[in-house]
């Protein structure tokens, strides 16, 4: 009998160990993998917003948006994830933004601009303002 219990006992005491150390215990080197991720991310979202302002890109997109007969406002917000995950929201003036034809010219002329300063494509999102 006392072999039955302990043959029963200490895999059900084992299987909850495990769970309990799987759920609440202290995984230092999963979390060191994580924390060590989170700063190479950190790290290269810093690099491509320094990259922004020594390039210009801002300046330089709505030069040739102006060029294009475009009238960009002077505002264009970004938001970066990392080099593959890159948004920009760019205000115009007088566009007709159910016009798909406006809005790929357009996507299409931030992304070259961008290509052409070595940034991954953006994924762009016009508002109108007046």
């Amino acid at each position: 009998m006392k072999k039955l219990n302990l043959k029963l006992i200490l895999p059900i005491g084992l299987l909850v160990i495990v769970t309990i150390s799987i759920f609440y215990g202290d995984f230092a080197l999963a979390r060191y993998f994580n924390q060590n991720e989170n700063t190479k991310a950190n790290v290269m979202v810093d690099e491509i917003q320094m990259k922004l302002h020594e390039t210009e890109l801002s300046i330089q997109i709505e030069e040739e948006l102006k060029v294009k007969g475009y009238s960009p406002t002077g505002l264009i917000y970004y938001q970066i994830y990392s080099p593959q995950e890159q948004y920009m929201v760019i205000y115009m003036r007088n566009i007709n933004l159910k016009n798909n034809d406006t809005i790929k010219d357009i996507e299409k002329i931030v992304n070259s601009v961008a290509k052409a300063n070595n940034f991954n494509s953006f994924i762009v999102d016009i508002k109108l303002r007046e």
